[in-house]
């Protein structure tokens, strides 16, 4: 059988030409963009533009009065101005056609989108039209075969000379693929699918890809020299893209651009990227190559969180800072590399990489951020560099395997519950320079043993500092500030486990 689409046919004021409820004559408060809309039989997403002149509502009538609300449109309500309303239709299986409409108010205008969809045995009498991007003339094409089968044989070339004011794809289905026809900055004057390969054709040359442009069947896309920006959410939930080479003409990534593209495997990014949104690549969960150009300055936050498959991150020199969360939940990193250039690093950088074993911190950095490093269960050994002034509250909690910490010279503060539950942290120093240890910093160590503190003047203590570690503790402290450490209001609670040693 071959693939259907549904005609939504738009039909004129419910009241009459133009007329309002109330009997009087009114102008044209809702003007609609395209005449008709197309969605396929087995169900799927439309996107409805559409200008009020007031604020508007819409409601879904089921013809018959059918229980089975197979069609959804949001939002539902909304002010005046430019619409963009996505509407979505279940698939049919049942043999009969069905109907409904989308009642649209605003004001004292109303309209209605009259919406048929075809059962598996509604004739099809030229009402619906075959959508597999074939050519029904073509005694050779395939579509021409009574194959239900989905076309997942992907026999489109993307290579060849791509004119500037085109954009190829291949998809999942055989279906076109562009979801937001306004997302490309300029117009669309056609979108053919044939034998495997997407063609979209513009009426100039492309320069950015916006807004959700596609839908979740596009698999691979070759994106024209042109394009110089990836807005926000441009390929969300794409869920069935493949790998992805962005041209050296892009110079930014938005926010949640590639967000759940859950198959993406390889991103091969413009050598002149300088910026990676919020959440960019968030939840791609099959992503294993990744290179970060050496232009970017700045990853926002969350921009790879739960990238599962991602196993090592080499941040280039000339990164300047990385925002909270980037690649928090990447349960299957193992190394990290983070040049001096990157002076910030924000709140849980890496909480719960569960596999993170090597870490590299390179002088430069000034703070280790809040819970940085937070759930980090499968990390050993760190250095943290004497560039730091502060490590953040959290920043090693529950970094239960972590043995070796190298503090340098210059660190000046430890926060609250840094280190808490570092079971296998058996010995530790703390250098000359800090000052302070906040709330619970060493709690739960139950395996330290050994404390060593070269500063002569003690630092102020938290509370609960050292509670729970072992009960053979000891402190050493220079040996000459001995009894100023046993008579300071905060230390003299250890007062029995405090001794002189020579540094």
């Amino acid at each position: 059988m071959k693939r259907l689409l549904l005609l939504l046919a738009l039909v004129g004021f419910m009241a009459g030409c133009g007329k309002s409820d109330n009997g009087g004559v009114g102008s044209d408060e809702i003007v609609f963009d395209e005449s008709d809309i197309k969605i396929t039989l087995e169900g799927g997403y439309k996107q409805v533009r559409f200008t009020a002149g007031d604020s508007w509502s819409a409601e879904v009538i089921f013809d018959g009065g059918s229980e089975e609300r197979w069609l959804t449109v949001s939002p539902t309500s909304g002010e005046a101005g430019l619409v963009k309303m996505r509407v979505t239709l279940a698939p049919n299986t049942g043999k009969e056609a069905r109907s409904a409409s989308i009642v649209i108010t605003s004001g004292k205008v109303r309209q209605s989108i009259d919406i048929t969809q075809a059962g598996t045995d509604t004739p099809t009498n030229g009402e619906y039209e075959d959508v597999s991007g074939t050519d029904p003339d073509d005694p050779d094409d395939p579509a021409d075969d009574d194959d239900d089968s989905d076309d997942n044989s992907y026999t489109g070339d993307l290579t060849g000379d791509m004119p500037d004011n085109e954009i190829w794809y291949l998809s999942t289905n055989g279906y076109k693929a562009v979801c937001n026809y306004d997302g490309f900055g300029v117009q669309i004057l056609s979108e053919t699918y044939k034998n495997g390969k997407g063609v979209i054709k513009f009426s100039g040359t492309v320069k950015v890809i916006e807004t959700y442009a596609f839908e979740e069947n596009l698999r691979s896309i070759r994106i024209p020299e042109s394009v110089t920006k990836i807005g926000n959410h441009a390929f969300l939930n794409c869920f069935n893209l493949k790998e992805i080479t962005i041209p050296n003409s892009v110079t930014s990534i938005g926010d949640g651009a590639f967000q759940n593209c859950w198959a993406l495997t390889k991103v091969k990014m413009s050598e002149n990227i300088t910026s990676i949104g919020s959440s960019a690549f968030s939840n791609c969960e099959d992503l294993k190559e990744l290179n970060i150009p050496r232009g970017v300055k700045y990853i926002d936050i969350c921009a790879f969180i739960n990238c599962t498959s991602l196993t090592d991150i080499i941040i280039p020199e000339g990164m300047e800072s990385l925002g909270a969360g980037v690649f928090s939940d990447c349960v299957n990193l193992v190394s990290a590399t983070i040049p001096g250039s990157v002076t910030t690093m924000e709140a849980s950088i890496f909480s719960d990489c569960s596999s993170l074993k090597n870490v590299t911190l390179t002088d430069g950095l000034t703070v280790i951020g809040q819970s940085m490093f937070w759930g980090c269960t499968s990390l050993t050994n760190i250095t943290i560099p004497r560039s730091v002034k502060s490590i953040g509250n959290s920043a090693f909690k529950d970094c239960t395997n972590l043995s070796s910490v190298v503090i340098s010279e210059g660190v000046e503060s430890i926060g609250s519950s840094a280190f808490y539950d570092c079971t296998g942290l058996t010995s530790i120093t703390i250098p000359a320079s800090i000052t302070s240890l906040e709330y619970e910093a060493f709690k739960e160590c139950t395996g330290l043993k050994e404390i060593y503190c070269k500063s002569t003047t003690p630092p102020s203590l938290g509370s609960y500092i050292f509670e729970n570690t072992a009960e053979t503790l000891k402190i050493y402290v220079p040996r000459a500030s001995v009894d100023t450490y046993k008579t300071n209001s905060n230390w003299k609670k250890y007062v029995d486990r405090i001794f002189g040693y020579d540094f």
